[in-house]
């Protein structure tokens, strides 16, 4: 699967760190386009600490120009003790906690992907998106966070999927964002005016 955003080709990479300024109401903007790059069946897998309605999925459609098959999420909620599964709307949620339960967070991605590896059907895309880094990084520390994704990144890349991260770049400093990129195929940085990508 090829994917572009702000009008700029990635080619085929597997994981996106997408650096976005401040905290926003959801406009779709570059997560949709991310989504949104395949061309045939699409499922969708996100893991949310902030918006388990994941709202600007509304937007995929009009934009990807099909309709999405299926989409799964993953919550993450601090008050969580336990894993729960509901579905709301056809989308299938698992609520997982607390906050810092990385080992049921990886848990529930891969039951995930495994699932629809079973019954996913050639040309069928995958695509994956994680908001927010920031959010994991105030509940778990940057060692932790680094092993989880290195991980993570490289089961989303076995499983053929192609995933973005959210950071808010303000909130870190520059070491932080650089221990983390080496993990990615590719950075998209989202200004007030321009996107930038870089390998």
């Amino acid at each position: 699967m090829t994917i572009s955003v702000g009008g700029t080709d990635l080619g085929s990479v597997s994981n996106v760190l997408l650096l976005e300024p401040g905290r926003r109401e959801w406009d779709g903007g570059a997560c949709v386009e991310l989504l949104a790059s395949g061309s045939g069946t699409t499922r969708v897998l996100a893991v949310t600490y902030t918006d388990p309605s994941i709202a600007h999925l509304d937007e995929f459609e009009s934009v990807a120009g099909h309709r999405l098959a299926e989409v799964s999420i993953v919550s993450v909620d601090e008050t969580a003790t336990e894993l729960r599964t509901e579905t709301v709307d056809g989308t299938t949620i698992r609520t997982v906690g607390p906050a810092d339960n990385l080992t049921g967070v990886a848990a529930a991605v891969s039951e995930c992907i495994g699932a629809w590896n079973e019954r996913a059907a050639p040309g069928d895309d995958l695509v994956f998106c994680f908001d927010s880094l920031t959010a994991m990084l105030q509940s778990v520390s940057r060692e932790r966070a680094f092993r989880f994704l290195h991980v993570l990144t490289r089961r989303l890349e076995q499983a053929g999927a192609v995933g973005h991260y959210h950071v808010e770049p303000s909130r870190h400093d520059e070491q932080t964002i650089a221990t983390f990129s080496p993990l990615f195929d590719a950075t998209v940085e989202v200004t007030a005016d321009d996107v930038e990508v870089w390998s």
